[in-house]
């Protein structure tokens, strides 16, 4: 099943699917260009880590930076890391995988 979503100001967006029972796995954030850095994504992941602790699930995800307008793939890692997660391994295509165990 997919979930997606959305800042109540429609300036960040979140796609997870729950791949089994209890791991979600964050296929995507992103927020919008000129307002990178004022805190949407924070606040949009914390409604969903909430959710996950509500529901006692485990999120992974692969870092991987997009298009170079936004943080770089060492900067994304740190700020998954402040939220919780914790870097689990590299995967054989170079990208950290983390994951947060439920709160």
């Amino acid at each position: 099943m997919k979930q997606a979503y959305t800042h109540e100001t429609g300036l960040a967006h979140c796609y997870l699917e729950h791949t089994q029972d209890r791991y979600w796995y964050l296929s995507s954030l992103s927020v919008h260009n000129l307002y990178l850095g004022k805190g949407y994504g924070k606040s949009l992941m914390k409604d969903v880590l909430a959710d996950a602790d509500r529901e006692r699930a485990v999120i992974y995800l692969e870092v991987r930076a997009d298009d170079g307008n936004g943080l770089s793939q060492e900067e994304l890692v740190k700020w998954y890391l402040r939220l919780g997660f914790e870097n689990c391994a590299q995967l054989s295509r170079g990208l950290p995988y983390l994951q947060r165990f439920p709160r």
